[in-house]
């Protein structure tokens, strides 16, 4: 936006630094208003959409924002679970309990060396956030300077640069995600490790935010995949002997449709492997327990034993509770009390139950996943117009256009023409031109038409 009005008045020359350079891009939210309006067909939306009928006993055909069907029975509380403030860094019951969620998830998942590994001791009391949106901003201002940079992948969520760039002042250096192999587009391991060794004779430390399940192309790694990236980070830690800091964003953690892909997140892979790592998971409720609107995320530091003495441990762990604390109550001052109530009743209701009801949504989204990937490759193969990123899980996929016309201009003839609202992911600066589809929002015997008219648009040109 030019702000060409706001430039004119007398307020622009009392802005700060960051209030003049900082704006809504004209990204999701826009495609997405505009779909609501206008289109028969949106998959704009990263939420989980259905009928209600899919996940209770129902006879009314209604398309909802699916929900954990529990939840209906924890809405009325108790106003002394609501009215007061929350403590800064969360209600401690539900701090507790998401670190037993984060153990219990390690040692569950099958296909990780982590697999029953306690690491209840290996891993701080996690720090409630607004959001894994905030816990990106939390991460960026505590570990990296205005100037220096992040290291991302060429295709992500357009809200870090928002966060990172625009709010932070912290640049983010990108390497391309994918390369081009005998079997197709693999995960960039030399792009991804010439970065970091940049970073260390820059910066003298690296600062690396990895997303799996990534939004928004869908990327999952492979288990080869994921022990290539541990050991190729470890051994450049211990080569050069500078931290690296991780930033693992597990929003959509779990949400994995193919067997030969880690089901859960890298953090706990690289928890007490070297001194040099420095792991943080953020993930949240929002996907995790479908709570999208509860805005609860949380701020968990794996540790290792030679950043302290043992019996200094605790003391260790406070002070940065205390730096975190610091921030939060600086800029937000704590989080929503209400949804913290709701998510301790979750935990306390008997959480097995929970992800038993989370399993059935998970098992909607994987036909829906199945059948749009097997759609679009034939249109890949018959008209050559368009390529899918590698994707395995999540609630997005990439469709890069091989046409000559920009993201945007295709979907807003697809918008007009088709009354089907998809998002334009597009930046010639990254060599990225495509569109991102939400097959979360959209229901499956909706897939074929939708897949149909992105065929009948690229046909138009």
């Amino acid at each position: 936006m030019e702000f060409i009005q706001f430039k004119s008045s007398i307020l622009w020359n009392a802005l700060s630094k960051l209030g003049k350079s900082i704006f809504l891009p004209k990204g999701i939210f826009y495609w997405s208003d505009r779909a609501t309006k206008e289109a028969e067909i949106n998959g704009t939306i990263g939420v989980m959409t259905g009928y209600e009928n899919e996940i209770i006993k129902t006879s009314e055909e209604k398309n909802v924002v699916f929900y954990i069907p529990r939840l209906r029975q924890l809405i009325n509380k108790d106003p002394s679970l609501i009215v007061p403030y929350a403590p800064i860094s969360g209600l401690p019951d539900l701090r507790k309990y998401w670190k037993n969620w984060i153990v219990t998830k390690c040692k569950t998942i099958n296909n990780l060396s982590s697999k029953n590994l306690d690491i209840s001791e290996l891993i701080t009391l996690p720090v409630v956030t607004h959001g894994i949106t905030f816990g990106i901003f939390l991460a960026t201002r505590l570990f990296a300077e205005p100037e220096e940079f992040i290291i991302s992948p060429n295709k992500r969520w357009e809200n870090y640069d928002s966060i990172i760039i625009n709010q932070c002042g912290v640049k983010i250096k990108s390497f391309e995600f994918f390369v081009e192999e005998k079997n197709g587009l693999k995960f960039n391991f030399k792009g991804l490790e010439n970065v970091i060794i940049e970073s260390f004779n820059k910066l003298n430390k690296a600062i690396l935010i990895l997303n799996f399940p990534h939004n928004p192309t869908g990327y999952v790694p492979t288990i080869e995949e994921a022990n290539n990236i541990v050991s190729m980070l470890i051994k450049i830690v211990e080569e050069y002997k500078k931290p690296l800091v991780i930033i693992f964003d597990d929003a959509y953690e779990g949400y994995v449709y193919k067997d030969n892909c880690i089901m859960g997140s890298l953090f706990y892979e690289f928890l007490s492997k070297s001194k040099y790592i420095i792991p943080i998971k953020l993930d949240g409720a929002s996907k995790e327990m479908i709570l999208y609107g509860g805005r609860i995320g949380f701020f968990t530091l794996g540790l290792h034993d030679a950043w302290y003495n043992k019996d200094k441990k605790q003391e260790f762990i406070d002070e940065f509770d205390n730096k975190l604390g610091g921030m939060i109550r600086s800029t937000i001052s704590n989080c929503n009390r209400i949804n913290q109530s709701i998510l301790v009743e979750m935990f306390k209701a008997n959480i097995d139950n929970i992800i038993n009801e989370r399993t059935k949504i998970i098992s909607i989204l994987k036909e829906r996943y199945e059948l749009i990937n097997e759609l679009l490759k034939q249109v890949c193969d018959n008209t050559g117009k368009i390529s899918v990123d590698p994707n395995a899980g999540g609630f997005f996929l990439i469709v890069n256009l091989k046409i000559k016309i920009s993201a945007s201009q295709f979907c807003d003839h697809l918008l007009n023409k088709y009354k089907t609202g998809l998002i334009p992911f597009e930046d010639p600066n990254e060599n990225v031109n495509g569109i991102r589809i939400a097959y979360s929002s959209i229901n499956k015997n909706l897939i074929p038409k939708l897949v149909e008219n992105i065929k009948l648009a690229l046909n138009d040109f």
